[in-house]
Parts: structure tokens; C-alpha cells; sequence
């Protein structure tokens, strides 16, 4: 049980460096084989579908189409599930998609990583926006982009998060189911709760965590609850919080000039002379200015 952490959880969330037992020790199978096809089948099921929204619909005891929400039957449970498996031996860099929703059936004989991303990792996949840290390609925003691997057109660290049905909690235990259930997946920037709406936006400090979160919580429980709320995740159009906002701005700027100073500490030092002059004649000319004395005719 996660329900409460274990020494070895703890260091993880101090340090969000791998513990060496999990690196050493072969990931086991979460379930079994039987189990990962009904999954899969349940993922896939085709049915009767919204005419508007395109959601599928689940038949009630009436035979009238109604939506249906379940929790997950499976869960990621870092401090048992990690380790090594044969995607880590042949250094994969790709993350197993079923492992963080708790359903791989594989264990060390997997081909993908059955661990939690890591500093490193997060250098490795932000070379790389087209693609999620389980390898899936992502859409243009006009596609459609709040669920699944997102947009190539966002640096997506923020995930919305309902959680309808632990509205009867007051915010601080909200708030501390939160943190408690979120910080496991990776560094937390921020949480920012909408209590009267029952939804929460929670920002990652790495988008490789972002992602594996969202995967992992998705149609979860929240530990240390006991309203049987059913989470549904999705990526965030823009973080509501003001505060947020502006420091992604600025975030966005530092990245321009550290950008900028970079390429022009790379250019030889003619071609900065001359962009230099560039610039002086171009401010020369919009204040009407003699950039240079004329030289003497004296003989």
C-alpha cells in the first residue's frame, strides 16, 4: 500500500534521484497476460457515441445511453514496481506506457524503461518535442491536443485534473491529498485549486514528469481518500494562475536572450564588428545622425 511513504519513497521525493535497489532489482510483471489483453480490449471498445462530443456511451439497466466513469483496476506503484528490465540493460530511452497506468505484463522483459523519469531523462526528451517520453507522436493544436501525448506547439507541464466526487473535502485536505498523490511522479512547481469547481492544476518543473503523470492518474483514486472520487486528467489549455503566467513569460525570454547571446558568441569576431557597424548606421539614419567625421581636403 502507498498510503503511506516508506523510506525508500522518501528519498525519492527528496532528491527525485533513483534509490539503487530500484536500478538493480528486475521490474516485476504487474499483471498478467490475460489482464493487459482485457485492458487493451477495454481501451479499444467500440460502441454507441454522442452525435456532438463523440463520447462513448454505456447502456444502463433501461437501455438508455448514459456515460459511465470506473476507476482503473490498476495502479502504479512506484516503490514496488520499478526496475530493471530489458529496455534499461539495452539503454531505451522510451518509458512503458502500461507500466504507468500499472498494467504491464511484460516486468523485466519488457523493452521500455519501468521507472520514474529522471533529471537525465528530462535533458534527453526536451531535444525532442514531437514526441511524448512513451514515444507517441504529437498533434498540431488544431487537432485536438488535451488528451493523449499533446501538441508540439505547447511545452506541456500542466495538468488539468477534475476530481469531482472529493469536492466534500475542505481545500487544505485537497490540497494535501495533492501533494501527497502527485509529488510521487516527479518535482511539483505548483498546485492551483479551483474548489468550487472540483478541478486542480498541477505544474510539473519537468515536462518528462508532467507526462507520466498524467498517464498514471488518469481514472485514479486519490490515496489517503475515502469519497471514491474518479480523476480524470487531461492537459491544460493555459495555467489560469496570474502568477504562473508571468513567470512562464519571463521563463520564455531568458531561453531568447540565453539563445540569442549564444549565437553571438559564435560568430568571428569580423562578422560582430560588422553587425556592429550594422547597427550603428541603421540608429545613425533614424536620428538623422553623421555616424563619422569627413575626412580633411587640407593639402
Amino acid at each position: 500500500s502507498l498510503t503511506k511513504t516508506g523510506p525508500k519513497m522518501d528519498g525519492w521525493l527528496q532528491t527525485y534521484q533513483l534509490p539503487e535497489a530500484w536500478q538493480k532489482r528486475p521490474a516485476r510483471r504487474q499483471v498478467d497476460e490475460a489482464s493487459l489483453e482485457r485492458y487493451k480490449a477495454a481501451a479499444q471498445q467500440t460502441g454507441p457515441r454522442n452525435v456532438w462530443s463523440g463520447r462513448k456511451l454505456e447502456r444502463d439497466a433501461d437501455g438508455v445511453g448514459a456515460r459511465k466513469k470506473e476507476r482503473s483496476k490498476y495502479r502504479c506503484m512506484p516503490e514496488l514496481d520499478c526496475g530493471r528490465t530489458k529496455g534499461s540493460d539495452a539503454e531505451q530511452r522510451m518509458f512503458c506506457l502500461y507500466f504507468s497506468k500499472g498494467c504491464c505484463s511484460q516486468g523485466s522483459a519488457c523493452t521500455y524503461l519501468h521507472r520514474l523519469p529522471t533529471a537525465d531523462d528530462e535533458a534527453y526528451h526536451n531535444r525532442d518535442i514531437a514526441a511524448d517520453i512513451f514515444g507517441r507522436e504529437k498533434r498540431a493544436e488544431h487537432e485536438g491536443y488535451r488528451k493523449g501525448a499533446g501538441t508540439f506547439e505547447r511545452d506541456n507541464r500542466t495538468v488539468y485534473v477534475n476530481y469531482e466526487g472529493a469536492g466534500s473535502y475542505d481545500l487544505p485536505k485537497v490540497r494535501e491529498l495533492f501533494e501527497a498523490n502527485f509529488n510521487i511522479w516527479g518535482p511539483v512547481k505548483s498546485i492551483y485549486i479551483v474548489h468550487n469547481k472540483t478541478i486542480a492544476f498541477v505544474r510539473y518543473e519537468w515536462r518528462s514528469s508532467a507526462e507520466f503523470a498524467k498517464e498514471a492518474m488518469h481514472k485514479q483514486g486519490l490515496i489517503g481518500s475515502s469519497q471514491a472520487e474518479i480523476l480524470t486528467t487531461r492537459w491544460a489549455n493555459e495555467d489560469p494562475n496570474p502568477v504562473a503566467i508571468v513567470a512562464q513569460k519571463r521563463q520564455y525570454m531568458d531561453a531568447f536572450e540565453q539563445a540569442a547571446m549564444s549565437s553571438w558568441d559564435a560568430l568571428p569576431e569580423e562578422q560582430k564588428l560588422a553587425r556592429i557597424q550594422q547597427l550603428q548606421m541603421a540608429h545613425a539614419l533614424h536620428k538623422r545622425q553623421v555616424i563619422a567625421s569627413y575626412p580633411t581636403t587640407d593639402a
